[in-house]
C-alpha cells in the first residue's frame, strides 16, 4: 500500500504564547513538517509523532519522561486542530487520519495545529466562540447528572443540557441563549463524546467508531 504525504504546520500562537523553545523546536514551528500515511494510519499515529518532536518542551510541564505521556488522554491534550477557523478538541484518536483529514477538509494538503496547553490552561473548555465559552468540569456526578455544558457570556452563566437544549440553571442574554442552544443541540455527538471523555458523569451511550471531531 503506497504511503501518502499530509503536511502538518503550527499557527502563530504558539510562537506568541510560548517560550523557551529551543532552535530544534523552533525549526518544526517554522516548517511544513512532512508526514506519511497509509488507509490503516490512525490520528493517533500522526498526534504521536508530533508530540515526539515536542518531547523536550513538554517535558518542561509534564511528567518528564515524556514517553510514559504518550497515552490517549496526554496526546489529546497536547494538541487541538483548526477545524472551521477555530483550535478543536480530537475525542477518538483511533479513528483513521482519512476521516479527520476529510472532516478538515484540508486545503493545500496541509493540517494546522493549534496547543492546548496554551488556549486552553486546562481540559475543560470545548469552545471559545466570540466570546462565549463553553466548558465542562470534570466532577459532573451530581445528583441530577443530566448530561450538561456550562457557557459563560459577560460575567454570567447557564447550564444546558446536551441531549435536548434544555436550560438546567442560570442563564445569558436571551439573544445569545438561542443561539448557544442552537449550537449546542446541533452538535450534540460532539459534546456526548466530550462528556464521556472529560467528565465523571453518567455515560452516554454513543457510538464513537470511526468518529474523530463533531458530527
Amino acid at each position: 500500500m503506497k504511503d501518502k504525504l499530509i503536511y502538518v504546520k503550527f499557527n502563530e500562537t504558539w510562537k506568541e504564547s510560548c517560550f523557551d523553545f529551543d532552535e530544534n523546536i523552533l525549526n518544526v514551528l517554522n516548517s511544513k513538517n512532512e508526514f506519511y500515511y497509509n488507509d490503516e494510519t490512525t490520528i493517533r499515529d500522526l498526534l504521536k509523532e508530533l508530540a515526539e518532536k515536542f518531547e523536550n518542551y513538554f517535558g518542561k510541564f509534564d511528567n518528564p519522561n515524556i514517553k510514559v505521556k504518550y497515552d490517549d488522554f496526554s496526546l489529546k491534550g497536547y494538541f487541538s486542530v483548526i477545524y472551521n477557523g477555530m483550535p478543536t478538541y480530537i475525542y477518538n484518536l483511533h479513528s483513521k487520519l482519512n476521516s479527520l483529514i476529510n472532516i478538515v477538509d484540508v486545503k493545500n494538503n496541509i493540517l494546522t495545529f493549534e496547543p492546548n496547553i496554551v488556549l486552553f490552561g486546562g481540559c475543560g473548555d470545548i469552545w471559545l466562540i466570540d466570546g462565549i465559552r463553553y466548558y465542562m468540569n470534570s466532577k459532573e456526578n451530581t445528583s441530577h447528572n443530566i448530561p450538561h455544558i456550562h457557557v459563560s457570556y459577560k460575567n454570567k452563566e447557564v447550564s444546558i443540557s446536551i441531549l435536548d437544549g434544555q436550560v438546567l440553571a442560570g442563564g445569558i442574554k436571551n439573544t445569545v441563549q438561542k443561539e448557544v442552544i442552537k449550537r449546542i443541540v446541533s452538535n450534540k455527538k460532539e459534546l456526548a463524546l466530550a462528556w464521556n471523555t472529560k467528565t465523571d458523569g453518567k455515560n452516554i451511550d454513543i457510538d464513537e467508531i470511526d468518529f474523530s471531531l463533531g458530527g
